[in-house]
């Protein structure tokens, strides 16, 4: 604004307070002339009917007048018969103002006039908003400086004393449905209902967008309002949230309303779920990247000693290109001993996603329970199914679900750094053709074994073809060696080889290193593979001999029956 300009009266931030006021006190005005009363009077006669005696010093404040401008309006009410004026018996240096017969008989003659101003008053409140002038007049009078100097008060307690006039302008606007609300450093007056539009319901809260600063507003439903445990979680949601926001990986909340039982925090894009749902082909490494950043950001949450307890890909959110953890409703401060906690048992959190001792009851569950959910979550970023194991970090997410919790990482600070080390091994090269060497001279090392129950479905079809014979055996005497895991790799091979086959176009040949699997698991020197193991070796093998119509493959088959095999896996050959 031009200097030139700073004085008009249109550019003045009071004008239009002023004018509102004015419109105000004009409208009072025929209802108060019944009851032969000022607008001042009238104020002065509302706080006496709430507190019927009051001293002259503590009614000014109230009122917001000194002694000297309160004098001659008490004198004209005492003249009217309304209070009475008298010294104080305790000091008489003080006024004491008490209430009248007549004056408690006025209150019943003006106890319509608040709802006949509500039918009448039409302000140019609406006009001002839009204007955006009531929002600086408020930006002023919020700002710290102003308030330090207006008051002649340290920072922090300017900074205290700005919330506290942020809460009571609040308490005063919402009673006709107007809220102020922050953002960016800047104050903004929006209509309550106009400001928040519904975007989604859950089973304790209602989502809204608020239009104005583009936050969601979480809200507490209102059957659950009356519920004293239920509006403890509530509240601990936006209390533990509130407390790890400086984590970069966590949803940011802002400003707990009390009277609303509501929270705004920053909006995401969607939920992981809705991600990973989408038909989008997105590549081994980026669901890598998600899983790390993941595990990475419940590691940071762990070292402040802050369980989840209801994680799942719905409530694990993208915000940009960023991965951000929300909903804290079950979340619990371990250094708290003595809380608001509730001794809830029904919040057990997501059933596919909850570690076993969990689901007796939330009480049960720590950082282990945690590490839990994260295991079934990647299974679910690699294959769209919580329970399903054929992918690249197997060996993570079947350690992290283990089902007894001594089995599983401590806390997402050592499953991220076994994470890390898998991630290595998957990606360095030289490490690889190390593996593959020693599985060329025959040795099953340890290291050997890690590597192929680490691999996914996919990798174990590609090195049976890619590697054939010596690959193949370690598989099978890795199989034989560990019957827990053996199961679970050849019904790996199983999910993923007629998919490999087919999309590689690798020829007919392709097909024997599956047949020559499943007709070694099948042979009577092998009886160490349970009935379950050659259940699927059988299928395996009957599908490259008969659909695909491999002769080698059908000739593994009629020297099995020669030999003598189980009938029930007789018949699934045939």
């Amino acid at each position: 604004m031009e200097e030139k300009d700073l004085l008009k009266l249109n550019n003045q931030i009071c004008f239009p307070l002023y004018v509102a006021s004015k419109e105000v006190i004009k409208k009072y005005k025929p209802y108060l002339e019944k009851l032969n009363l000022t607008y001042t009077q009238y104020i002065t006669m509302m706080v006496m009917w709430e507190v019927e005696k009051e001293n002259v010093k503590d009614l000014g404040e109230k009122i917001y007048l000194d002694s000297g401008t309160l004098t001659p309006f008490l004198k004209k009410l005492e003249h009217k018969g309304y209070i009475k004026r008298e010294k104080s018996k305790e000091d008489e240096r003080n006024l004491s103002i008490t209430l009248t017969n007549e004056g408690k008989a006025l209150k019943e003659k003006a106890k319509n006039i608040p709802i006949e101003m509500m039918k009448c008053i039409n302000l140019p409140l609406e006009e001002l908003i839009n204007l955006k002038r009531i929002n600086i007049f408020f930006d002023i009078i919020l700002d710290e400086i102003y308030i330090m100097n207006d008051s002649d008060i340290a920072e922090i307690d300017a900074l205290d004393l700005k919330q506290k006039l942020f809460l009571e302008f609040n308490r005063i606007l919402r009673i006709d449905g107007s809220e102020l609300v922050e953002f960016q450093g800047n104050y903004i007056l929006e209509n309550i209902d106009e400001d928040l539009q519904k975007i989604g319901e859950g089973g304790f809260a209602e989502v809204f967008i608020q239009k104005s600063t583009g936050y969601v507003v979480k809200k507490l439903r209102k059957d659950y309002l009356k519920n004293n445990a239920d509006r403890s979680r509530f509240k601990r949601e936006f209390e533990i949230t509130k407390s790890i926001g400086n984590i970069e990986g966590v949803i940011k909340v802002v400003d707990f309303n009390e009277n609303s039982f509501s929270y705004r925090m920053e909006k995401a894009d969607c939920a992981l779920k809705e991600f990973i749902d989408l038909d989008k082909d997105y590549s081994i490494e980026n669901k890598v990247w998600i899983v790390n950043k993941l595990v990475k950001i419940m590691k940071l949450v762990h070292e402040r000693n802050i369980l989840h307890r209801d994680l799942s890909p719905t409530n694990i959110f993208k915000v940009g290109s960023k991965l951000k953890i929300g909903d804290f409703g079950l979340g619990k401060n371990i250094n708290i001993i003595h809380s608001h906690q509730t001794n809830e048992t029904l919040g057990v959190g997501q059933y596919l996603y909850c570690s076993p001792e969990q689901m007796r009851g939330l009480k049960n569950s720590d950082k282990k329970s945690d590490v839990y959910s994260l295991g079934k979550i990647i299974n679910y970023i690699f294959t769209k199914d919580s329970e399903n194991t054929s992918h690249e970090l197997k060996y993570i997410s079947e350690k992290a679900t283990h089902k007894l919790p001594e089995y599983r990482y401590k806390d997402a600070g050592e499953m991220y750094d076994a994470l890390q080390n898998r991630i290595e091994i998957n990606m360095n090269e030289s490490y690889k053709l190390k593996i593959f060497e020693e599985i060329k001279k025959g040795n099953l090392t340890t290291e050997v074994e890690e590597f192929i129950y680490g691999l996914s479905g996919d990798d174990l079809c590609k090195y049976l073809v890619e590697r054939r014979e010596g690959f193949s055996i370690a598989v099978l005497t890795m199989m034989k060696n560990d019957e827990s895991k053996a199961f679970d790799i050849i019904r790996s091979i199983e999910e993923n080889y007629q998919n490999y086959i087919w999309r590689i176009s690798g020829g007919y040949i392709a097909w024997d290193p599956f047949g020559k699997l499943g007709y070694s698991a099948l042979n009577e020197n092998n009886p160490e593979y349970s009935y379950s193991v050659k259940e699927v070796a059988a299928r395996i093998l009957r599908y490259v001999a008969k659909d695909i119509n491999r002769f080698s493959a059908q000739d593994m088959i009629r020297e099995l029956k020669i030999r003598g095999i189980d009938p029930s896996i007789e018949e699934i050959l045939d």
